[in-house]
């Protein structure tokens, strides 16, 4: 009988784990808390009305805002406009700048409106000045060695009176190599991405991750020097999210080849219609330009723009 108790003993001894297994077929693993959700839990315990998620390290609680009474003393004389049926408020604003924001709004689609920042400004995305005191620039940076792009101020939880895109003003000469276009749908991909949390979602799984990193490091080969796509600052699936926005839309209504318009479903970037770089053996050129993989172009089409919903955010 004794015998007979030990055998039992070692049986369930060495099945508790496909015993709980039974019970719990995918148990739940209890996470701690990112570092970055507690930097923005202790932002929202002091009462601040937006915290701003600078890096991974750093949440910044942001106090000036387009509500204040001498906003437009700050952020330069306010236009009031309604596009689309919402009421956008832009600041230090031009009527052809105004013009070419409108253009991109018009054609973006019907749910990415309700993601949109009211607060426009033209400024110093770095600096929030409304001019470089030295408007001389060299390659993308202004005369104060300033990027020439634009910015996404984006609390992590929705306010109208602190989200805001800022544009460079420089960013609008046609003269800059990156078409101004391209950068306010970066932007906006931002705010979109956060309404759709794409970014979360895509870049946690494990058959996106290296695809992620590859593509924020990606370059292709033009008048045989190596040029990178993406050329921000920042880092991480938001962005990928953000420049995959970016390029379907321009493609689709603003790049032309041979003076004709096209439909970007027939120009991407995929293993087939690339050829060897003979400068840089095992190198793949795409002859297109710049790389724009079909599993981003997956993402921003089936999710963003189409009848597709965005994948459910998943429970942690």
């Amino acid at each position: 009988m004794k015998g007979v108790l030990l055998i039992l003993v070692a049986y369930t001894f060495c099945n508790v784990p496909t015993l709980f297994a039974q019970d719990d077929p995918e148990p739940r693993r209890q996470e701690r808390p990112t570092r970055v959700a507690r930097l923005v839990s202790n932002c929202e315990s002091e009462g601040c009305q937006c915290c701003y998620v600078m890096n991974a390290r750093r949440v910044l609680c942001i106090e000036e805002n387009a509500g204040q009474e001498n906003i437009s003393t700050i952020w330069g004389e306010l236009i009031e406009e309604n596009i689309r049926g919402r009421t956008f408020r832009f600041y230090n604003i031009t009527s052809d700048q105004l013009d070419v924001i409108r253009e991109v709004m018009a054609v973006l689609p019907e749910n990415y409106l309700p993601a949109l920042p009211v607060n426009f400004r033209i400024a110093v995305p770095l600096t929030g000045a409304l001019a470089p005191s030295r408007p001389g620039r060299r390659d993308s940076k202004d005369g104060d060695g300033h990027s020439i792009g634009g910015g996404a101020r984006r609390c992590v939880r929705r306010n109208d009176l602190y989200d805001v895109i800022t544009l460079h003003p420089m960013a609008f000469d046609r003269e800059e190599r990156t078409n101004v276009r391209i950068t306010l749908l970066h932007e906006i991909g931002h705010f979109v991405d956060r309404e759709f949390q794409l970014a979360e979602h895509y870049g946690n799984l494990p058959e996106y991750r290296d695809q992620f990193q590859d593509y924020l490091n990606s370059s292709y080969t033009r008048d045989g020097r190596t040029v990178y796509y993406y050329r921000g600052d920042s880092r991480g699936p938001s962005e990928v999210i953000a420049q995959g926005i970016a390029s379907y839309h321009f493609r689709k209504n603003w790049r032309s080849r041979g003076g004709a318009q096209y439909e970007p479903d027939g120009v991407w970037f995929d293993a087939e219609n690339r050829t060897p770089d003979p400068a840089i053996p095992g190198k793949l050129v795409n002859p297109y330009g710049h790389p724009f993989p079909i599993w981003l172009r997956s993402i921003i089409r089936d999710h963003l723009g189409v009848a597709d919903p965005a994948p459910p955010r998943r429970s942690r």
